[in-house]
């Protein structure tokens, strides 16, 4: 295993919890596990470090994550861009051609691959 600095928003904005310092890397994997980046320990750590944040400190840290996510599309290439794009159309196009079955079962299999609650569906 080797250390990198973080690089996934929701793990970056999870080591904001209090007492963690800013600098501080995770163990992550050099070779990620199948299904993620991060294995069930990590998730699970992370998962811990949110539900311990307060309402202030959740609203801060999604604002760093938008900020960092803002940062990086604005840093990539036009190629890095038009696949970036290319990607999320796909999605949205295989989303929009799904059932309301499918798509339950799409959230389904999210949630567990999360291991946390259901997040609120909004219509579509």
């Amino acid at each position: 295993m080797t250390f990198r600095p973080i690089r996934h928003a929701l793990a970056a904005a999870l080591l904001l919890a209090p007492g963690v310092a800013l600098a501080q890397t995770v163990p992550v994997p050099a070779d990620p596990p199948a299904g993620g980046r991060f294995t069930p320990e990590q998730r699970e750590q992370m998962r811990q470090r949110w539900q311990n944040m307060t309402p202030e400190e959740r609203d801060k840290a999604r604002e760093e994550m938008r900020t960092r996510r803002a940062e990086r599309e604005k840093n990539m290439t036009p190629e890095q861009r038009a696949e970036m794009e290319k990607r999320r159309a796909d999605a949205r196009e295989r989303w929009e051609k799904m059932t309301p079955e499918e798509r339950d079962q799409a959230r389904k299999r999210m949630q567990e691959r999360r291991g946390g609650p259901p997040r609120p569906t909004t219509t579509g």
